[in-house]
C-alpha cells in the first residue's frame, strides 16, 4: 500500500490551529512533523489488520498452507488476526524505542568514525 497522506491532509488544519493556540507555533509545527510519521504507521498497520488479513488473507484459497485445506475455520477466523494486529501495534513501538536506545549507547561507546 502506498501512503499518501489524504487522510492525514483532511485533519492536518484543525489539529495545527489547536496546537497553535494552545502551545505555540514551534511546538506545534514540531508536533505536525512527528504525528505524521505515528499517523501513518497506524495506517499501514490496521490497512494490514483489515484489507490484507482479514479480507484477503481468509478468504483466498492460494493462502492456504498446503495439508492445511481442513483448517478452513481457523483462516477464517477474524479475531486472531485483528488480535494478532493489535499485539504489534502495541509491542512494535517499545521494541523499537529498545533497540534505537541500544544503537545510541553503542554509537556513544564506540563512535561510528572508529567502525569506519
Amino acid at each position: 500500500m502506498r501512503y499518501n497522506g489524504f487522510y492525514y491532509a483532511l485533519f492536518r488544519g484543525t489539529m495545527k490551529k489547536v496546537l497553535v493556540e494552545h502551545y505555540g507555533k514551534s511546538f506545534a509545527a514540531d508536533t505536525m512533523h512527528r504525528t505524521k510519521g505515528i499517523y501513518k504507521k497506524l495506517v499501514v498497520d490496521w490497512y494490514d489488520a483489515l484489507v490484507i488479513d482479514c479480507l484477503w488473507f481468509c478468504h483466498s484459497k492460494r493462502c492456504i498452507i498446503p495439508r492445511t485445506e481442513d483448517m478452513t475455520t481457523a483462516y477464517h477466523d477474524y479475531g486472531f488476526h485483528i488480535r494478532g494486529s493489535v499485539k504489534g501495534m502495541l509491542i512494535g513501538p517499545q521494541v523499537c524505542l529498545l533497540v534505537g536506545g541500544l544503537t545510541a549507547l553503542l554509537a556513544v561507546i564506540w563512535p561510528p568514525s572508529i567502525l569506519l
